[in-house]
C-alpha cells in the first residue's frame, strides 16, 4: 500500500486550519455585534438626552408664563438637568472616541453655563421681574441650549461613524482570514492528495 503519513498529516493540518478559520470568523461576528449593540445603546442615550434638553427648555418657559407655578417648574428644570448631565458623563467616561469626547467635554462645560443663567432667571423671577427673567430664558439660556444640542448632535455623529468604521475595519478582517483559511486549505489538501498519489509502495 501506498505510504498515506504524509498525506494524512496534511490533512490534518488543513482540518486545524478550517476549524481555526471558523472560530475565528465567530469571534469576528460576536465583534461586530456587540458593537452595532453598542452603537444603537449609544444612540438611544443621546436621543433621551435630546429629549431631556426639551424638558429644560420647557421648564424655564414655565419660570414666566402666567397661571404657572414656578416652584414646579424649577424642580421638573432640575430633574431634567439631572438626566442630562448623568447621561453625558456616562458617555465622557465611556467613549472610545477622541472626537467624541471633545464634544461631551463641550456639552458639560455648558451645562455649567445654564446652570449660571438659570440662577439668574430664578432670581428675577423670585424679585417679580418676569420681562427681566423672560430675556434670560428666551435669550441668554436659548443660546446656551444650541450649544450644547449641538455639541449632543456632534458626539452622536462622532460615535456613529466611529463604530461604523470599526464594524468595516473587522467585517475586513473575517473576509480577509475566510479567503485566506480557503485558499490555504485548498493548497493543502491538493498537495495531500498528490502525495497520496506518489507516495512509493510498501514491500
Amino acid at each position: 500500500m501506498p505510504n498515506k503519513r504524509p498525506a494524512l498529516v496534511l490533512l490534518v493540518v488543513a482540518c486545524l486550519v478550517v476549524g481555526g478559520t471558523l472560530f475565528q470568523t465567530y469571534r469576528f461576528d460576536q465583534q461586530i455585534e456587540r458593537d452595532r449593540a453598542l452603537e444603537d445603546t449609544t444612540t438611544q442615550q443621546l436621543h433621551a438626552t435630546d429629549l431631556a434638553l426639551a424638558d429644560v427648555q420647557q421648564a424655564q418657559a414655565g419660570y414666566v408664563a402666567a397661571g404657572q407655578g414656578a416652584a414646579f417648574w424649577m424642580n421638573r428644570f432640575d430633574e431634567a438637568m439631572s438626566r442630562v448631565e448623568g447621561t453625558l458623563r456616562e458617555r465622557q467616561q465611556t467613549t472610545e472616541s477622541s472626537g467624541a469626547l471633545t464634544h461631551y467635554d463641550g456639552a458639560i462645560e455648558q451645562l455649567e453655563a445654564l446652570r449660571i443663567s438659570d440662577r439668574r432667571a430664578r432670581n428675577y423671577v423670585s424679585n417679580g421681574q418676569l420681562i427681566m427673567a423672560s430675556d434670560v430664558v428666551y435669550v441668554e439660556s436659548l443660546e446656551i441650549l444650541t450649544r450644547i444640542r449641538g455639541n449632543v448632535s456632534a458626539a452622536r455623529d462622532t460615535e456613529v461613524f466611529a463604530s461604523r468604521q470599526l464594524m468595516t475595519q473587522t467585517t475586513q478582517f473575517r473576509q480577509a482570514l475566510a479567503v485566506g483559511g480557503l485558499v490555504f486549505t485548498f493548497l493543502v489538501a491538493v498537495a495531500a492528495f498528490r502525495k497520496i498519489g506518489a507516495a512509493p509502495v510498501d514491500d
